[in-house]
């Protein structure tokens, strides 16, 4: 669904004519198609262009005072005029206005709407002054309302062309702006790419340096791994050793055990030699 076939709620009441308040008495009965835009309590709600344009010509085809009608053609053609400028501005606007141009449009817009409420308050006042005049003073100010019509018309074919031309040159700045991104784009790419042959060699260098660290590490495992056996072996011999110590030690305690226990005296024999008990020890301990 096109985005201009939904409107604002201040453009449905530009478009008819009536207030806020009327409008959303409208609305509540049920005699627009509605839809809300974004969610919370900054919510839009937006109406249906078909059922806001059906209603208004529904009103302009309703019977109406002599004095009204010339006056309700004039303001519905004015509307009828900008609504189609501002469609028109919306879609350029949508199409290829940046920020700037989006703000450019959008103040032209504001005194379109600017222009349409003086009009429409001016169409108000005068024919609420004018209701108690007689008809023939009535006519003169309907066709001074025609003759204002004229210079509004005048000023119109103005806007129009300054809008032309603002359109022009937006399109060439945008012409600009494109080039400008154009080229950008082409040095962002040479960088990227300079970019990625850096890195290609930082990394290949990285590796090099890492294998070779790699290489390292596992020549100092295995030179910790050799330690490490030569290590356990050692400790085996100790444990041996202490094994054999205890052996020895407990061998000596014995040996002393035996040389300090008395010995009972032997029959009459001959005397022992001074020198045998020493050679015996000696052979014992060995």
């Amino acid at each position: 669904m096109l985005a201009n076939e939904w409107i604002t709620i201040k453009e449905a009441t530009r478009i008819l004519g009536i207030s806020e308040r009327t409008l959303w008495r409208r609305v509540k009965a049920g005699k627009y198609q509605t839809r809300r835009e974004g969610g919370g309590e900054k919510a839009l709600r937006l109406l249906s262009r078909k059922d806001i344009e059906r209603d208004l010509k529904r009103s302009v085809s309703l019977p109406a005072p002599a004095r009204e009608d010339k006056t309700i053609q004039l303001v519905s053609e004015f509307q009828n005029v900008i609504r189609r400028h501002t469609d028109k501005i919306l879609a350029a606007t949508d199409k290829q206005a940046d920020k700037r141009h989006k703000r450019l449009f959008r103040n032209i817009l504001l005194l379109l709407i600017f222009i349409t409420i003086l009009l429409l308050t001016f169409v108000y006042l005068t024919v609420t002054r004018e209701s108690g005049r007689s008809e023939s003073r009535l006519s003169d100010k309907i066709q001074t309302m025609a003759d204002r019509q004229d210079a509004q018309n005048k000023v119109q074919e103005v806007l129009k062309t300054v809008i032309k031309n603002d359109l022009t040159q937006a399109g060439e700045q945008i012409r600009d702006l494109a080039a400008a991104d154009q080229a950008t784009r082409e040095a962002l790419k040479a960088d990227i790419q300079e970019i990625r042959t850096a890195t290609r060699t930082d990394n290949r260098a990285t590796g090099a340096i890492i294998k070779n660290q790699v290489a390292e590490i596992s020549r100092t495992g295995d030179r910790v791994k050799a330690q490490a056996e030569k290590i356990e072996a050692q400790t085996e011999e100790i444990k041996e050793l202490r094994i054999q110590m205890i052996e020895l030690q407990a061998g000596i305690a014995e040996i002393r055990a035996a040389v300090t226990r008395p010995t009972p005296a032997p029959a009459a024999t001959a005397p022992p030699d001074p020198e045998e008990p020493q050679q015996l020890n000696n052979s014992e301990i060995q």
